[in-house]
């Protein structure tokens, strides 16, 4: 609360964000806002008594319980990367059967996805492409665990966590274009024909090394032109 405006101007911070802090700060010192107690909140009194503090939105609070508190409940429909990869990706339909993917999934550009189990073997409802068509494109989680459940579905879960890490990697890849290339590299086989899997299951573990190379590549590639 002491620190002065133009110090904090220092940091990068906007005059309008400053004023946003200092309101959280406010609030916490007067302790209107008890932080400590949010943990046993249910998601929506977290949001109702965040959004109280001028400044702070629905958003901010969404991702104040997913990555300060771990809600894994939680599905920001506001959150504008979300809406930048979910504009370019298709779940595969639930057919089970060879051919099974309809329009828009067999656009081009789109990443159309399939479902697999725990296991990683290809789930009961999932669809599959047409033997020499390059489509599906890749599979993933078709399974996800909500409230002490699991749910399944290519809509419900496989789709909505490919589209969760498009979102995520835009802003690090720099284009739509180059984030589908970083998910593309970032497959395994798990053993079933190009039409069932596409590329591969999507890896996460995969895709953490593959943006670390990518991270270590360009850092190299900055010192060699500085020379």
């Amino acid at each position: 609360m002491s620190a002065c405006e133009s110090e904090l101007k220092k940091t990068g911070l906007s005059k309008s964000k400053i004023k946003y802090i200092k309101n959280l700060s406010e609030a916490i010192i007067s302790n209107d806002i008890k932080l400590f107690s949010l943990d046993h909140y249910s998601n929506e009194d977290v949001i109702r008594h965040l959004t109280q503090v001028n400044g702070i939105g629905k958003w901010t609070a969404e991702m104040f319980l997913i990555f300060t508190l771990g809600r894994m409940n939680v599905l920001s429909l506001g959150d504008v990367g979300l809406h930048r990869g979910a504009k370019w990706l298709y779940k595969s339909k639930n057919d089970n059967k060879e051919d099974s993917i309809e329009c828009p999934g067999h656009a081009i550009k789109g990443i159309t996805v399939g479902a697999v189990g725990q296991d990683r073997k290809l789930t009961s409802y999932t669809s599959f492409g047409k033997v020499g068509e390059g489509k599906l494109n890749i599979v993933a989680p078709g399974n996800v665990h909500i409230d002490g459940r699991y749910r399944n579905g290519t809509s419900f879960a496989a789709a909505p966590f490919v589209s969760g890490v498009l979102g995520a990697i835009l802003g690090k890849s720099g284009s739509v274009e180059k984030a589908i290339e970083y998910i593309y590299s970032s497959t395994e086989d798990i053993g079933f024909h190009s039409h069932e899997q596409g590329l591969g299951y999507l890896s996460l573990e995969k895709l953490v090394e593959v943006l670390d190379n990518e991270e270590i590549i360009s850092s190299s590639e900055g010192q060699n032109q500085s020379f």
